[in-house]
């Protein structure tokens, strides 16, 4: 399962997945301009493991 690139300039809702350095991940709430692979535990992002 491949999500769409994550864009910087995007805006994502809770529930949005993206792929990001071969990874899937998922919005928990609204979130722009936050890298993926940056949001930690308790960040925007939960992360779904390889793409």
């Amino acid at each position: 399962m491949l999500g769409p690139a994550w864009k910087s300039d995007a805006v994502y809702n809770g529930g949005a997945t993206v792929s990001y350095n071969g990874r899937l991940y998922r919005a928990k709430w609204w979130t722009t301009n936050e890298r993926p692979d940056l949001s930690g535990q308790w960040g925007v992002w939960q992360d779904l493991g390889p793409c």
